[in-house]
């Protein structure tokens, strides 16, 4: 990773703020899990800017899978499906499988809750199956748990 200022790459600020990014999104996931949205919201999107800047797509994948994940359990299902969607194509270009799978499996849930879109759940659903295949028996279990519970 690096950082250009007046021509010189500088991989160590480059560093810095993928570390900063990385603690920023921590911290986002503890005010998450201890009911403060707005504030967790508020940290995921700082991450997100620095994952951007430092052009690390699974650490932005994150924080947009984050954002969505905390949109879902909030009810405001429009704004998860935009960052699920966000989500989606930089896990396939980073090869994570298991976040490709749970993110179509969930993002199939939210459009059905939705009531839009719906001509794409049967093909997510697909996606996040055929990928859970390929993946241990805890992770295959996880997807098909969110599969099933639509």
């Amino acid at each position: 990773y690096y950082i250009t200022l007046g021509g010189i790459c500088h991989s160590f600020l480059c560093g810095i703020a993928l570390g900063l990014a990385n603690a920023l999104f921590g911290r986002a996931n503890l005010l998450s899990r201890l009911g403060s949205p707005d504030q967790a919201l508020d940290l995921y999107r700082q991450a997100e800017g620095l994952y951007r800047q430092v052009k690390d797509n699974l650490g932005l994948a994150n924080a947009y899978f984050a954002q969505g994940e905390l949109f879902w359990q909030n009810n405001q299902l429009s704004d998860a499906a935009r960052a699920l969607e966000q989500a989606l194509p930089l896990y396939e270009l980073v090869g994570s499988p298991f976040s490709l799978a749970t993110t179509c499996a969930l993002l199939s849930r939210i459009y059905l809750q939705l009531d839009e879109q719906v001509e794409k759940v049967s093909a997510l659903v697909q996606r996040a199956r055929d990928v859970a295949k390929t993946l241990p028996p805890q992770e295959r279990e996880i997807i098909e748990e969110i599969l099933d519970s639509q």
